[in-house]
């Protein structure tokens, strides 16, 4: 994983939709892809060329959907789904996929070889990222299962409008409130307040670029009653204010 990190070789193509990524991957490559929404759905995929013999089991695909960073798993060319990491939204892989995404809405203008700079740049962070993330657990077994932790995503989208605490998301999976904090900074690398927060300001981004709501709106909609305070939050986490991020989104821009 961390070879393949250090040896993509440079962007081979680029896609617009699913159907066309699927007709065109081979077993060994690294995907790219970003899937947004502004005025319409967009869909991205950027293709990447390995020389052999640095090669990788099965296609990896490592981006963003709506504002939530994960991987897209292929099985074949018509099974695939998306599954959130957290570990890969962090603040360079954000402000990389934005620059990308301004780039790719240049209507027509996009400098290819700035654009191609920006992508391989990006993926190679998401791979060295994640492969970090499999290192520390290679296994599974030193924290949650994949289905605990998706129990918890499931409680804090049901609930993310109220006040969640460390003993509610404990609840979740049976635990106690202190082995359930060990546990849970073992496997994911935040503490739950640092999920929580995190999960609040991914789901205020993808409520910014999806819908027309007000900024205090959309804080309300994640449990934060102080559009002050969750300015504060959401530019400490992307560097940009609700705002600026909507905007450097805006077809109009």
């Amino acid at each position: 994983m961390e070879k393949t990190a250090r040896y993509i070789n440079n962007l081979r193509a680029i896609y617009h939709s699913k159907e066309e990524l699927l007709n065109a991957v081979t077993q060994h490559q690294v995907i790219y892809f970003i899937h947004y929404k502004n005025g319409k759905e967009c869909e991205v995929y950027f293709d990447f060329e390995l020389p052999e013999p640095k090669r990788i089991e099965k296609p990896m695909a490592l981006g963003y959907q709506h504002g939530r960073a994960g991987e897209l798993i292929i099985e074949d060319q018509q099974c695939y789904e998306f599954n959130c990491h957290y570990h890969l939204s962090d603040k360079l892989s954000n402000i990389l996929t934005l620059h990308i995404i301004k780039e790719l809405q240049n209507n027509g203008h996009s400098d290819k070889h700035y654009l191609e700079l920006l992508a391989v740049t990006t993926i190679s962070h998401l791979l060295k990222t994640h492969a970090r993330y499999l290192d520390n657990f290679p296994d599974g077994h030193q924290g949650f299962s994949l289905g605990k932790l998706r129990r918890i995503d499931t409680f804090l989208e049901e609930h993310i409008q109220s006040v969640i605490t460390v003993h509610d998301m404990a609840e979740v999976v049976g635990f106690s409130k202190g082995y359930f904090s060990e546990m849970f900074k073992k496997t994911t690398g935040l503490s739950p307040y640092q999920y929580l927060v995190r999960f609040r300001m991914e789901k205020a981004r993808e409520l910014l670029l999806t819908t027309h709501d007000s900024v205090i709106q959309i804080a309300l909609q994640v449990g934060i009653d102080s559009q002050s305070h969750f300015s504060q939050l959401f530019k400490r986490y992307y560097s940009l204010s609700p705002k600026e991020m909507r905007v450097l989104f805006s077809d109009s821009h």
